[in-house]
């Protein structure tokens, strides 16, 4: 509910225009919240089913989306080079079709940075003891 709590002030200020009560104002600010709440612990409830089946291709999707943008890395900051290093030992050509293979795309980094920060907040709920 981080977003929304961002959104509380917009929502009051618009709330403000249309509900100059200020009762009927609290009431849908707590609706609206009460309506968020039940969002978040439906889907945290999707999140308990995801995690409890033995199922790689419903359970299996984060590892996987990390593993391919950790395999992305490791092309892009360390194979390419030392494929790079030992091809212009080789040969010419080797070295052209390797530099003309595909680049780290932008949106990757963002994937990857989003993911680095889930998993270091998963990491500290483990810590504080928030999780089994």
């Amino acid at each position: 509910m981080g977003a929304l709590t961002l959104l509380l002030p917009v929502l009051s200020s618009i709330l403000d225009r249309f509900l100059p009560d200020p009762q009927a104002k609290a009431k849908a600010l707590s609706d609206f919240m009460e309506a968020a709440q039940k969002a978040d612990a439906n889907q945290l409830e999707v999140n308990k089913a995801e995690a409890q089946t033995g199922s790689l291709f419903i359970a299996g999707w984060r590892p996987f989306i990390g593993w391919v943008g950790g395999v992305a890395l490791a092309w892009h900051f360390v194979i390419k080079n030392v494929l790079l290093a030992f091809a212009g030992y080789l040969d010419e050509k080797l070295v052209t079709a390797i530099l003309n293979m595909p680049n780290l795309d932008q949106n990757l980094w963002e994937l990857i940075t989003a993911m680095l920060g889930i998993g270091a907040m998963r990491s500290i709920e483990k810590i504080k003891g928030a999780t089994k």
